[in-house]
C-alpha cells in the first residue's frame, strides 16, 4: 500500500522528490534543497561570473531556508557553502550541472508558505554570488 503526504505540493507518494515539477534545482551535501521555476545567470562567455538569480521556487530544507535567511554581510569563508545548480529539460531529464564554489546570498525574497500543513517555504527570488564556478 502507498502512503501519501499531502502538502503544498499537493499529494504525492512518501519519499517523493518534492522538487520533480521544476526546471532548476539546488543540491547542498548531495540531496535536493530547492526548486525553481526560472533562472539567470548561468555560465556563459563572460570570463568573470555572474551573480546566480532564482525565482519562483520552494524549499522544504530547514538548514537550507535558515542559510539563505541570515545576513550576509558578515559572512566568512566559514558560512559559504558549495551548490549545484542542476537544469532539466522538457520531458524531466538532467541536461545540465554546474558547481558553484563557495555561494553566499545577495538577495533572498520568501514568505511562508501558508499551509497548516507544510515547512515549506515559498522563495520569489534567491540571488547567489560564488567564487567560480564548474560545468559538472
Amino acid at each position: 500500500m502507498n502512503r501519501l503526504r499531502i502538502g503544498a505540493l499537493g499529494v504525492r507518494p512518501l519519499g517523493s522528490d518534492a522538487y520533480k515539477r521544476f526546471r532548476f534545482r539546488l543540491k547542498s551535501d548531495g540531496h535536493s534543497v530547492a526548486g525553481f521555476g526560472k533562472c539567470s545567470g548561468l555560465p556563459t562567455s563572460a570570463a568573470k561570473p555572474q551573480p546566480l538569480r532564482l525565482e519562483r521556487g520552494v524549499t522544504r530544507d530547514k538548514d537550507f531556508t535558515s542559510w539563505i535567511s541570515q545576513p550576509t554581510e558578515t559572512w566568512g569563508a566559514s558560512k559559504r557553502k558549495d551548490l549545484v545548480v542542476e537544469v532539466y529539460n522538457e520531458a524531466g531529464q538532467l541536461a545540465n550541472a554546474y558547481l558553484l564554489h563557495e555561494c553566499w546570498v545577495t538577495m533572498f525574497q520568501g514568505i511562508s508558505d501558508l499551509d497548516a500543513n507544510s515547512n515549506a517555504v515559498t522563495i520569489e527570488t534567491l540571488e547567489l554570488d560564488h567564487k567560480h564556478r564548474v560545468h559538472a
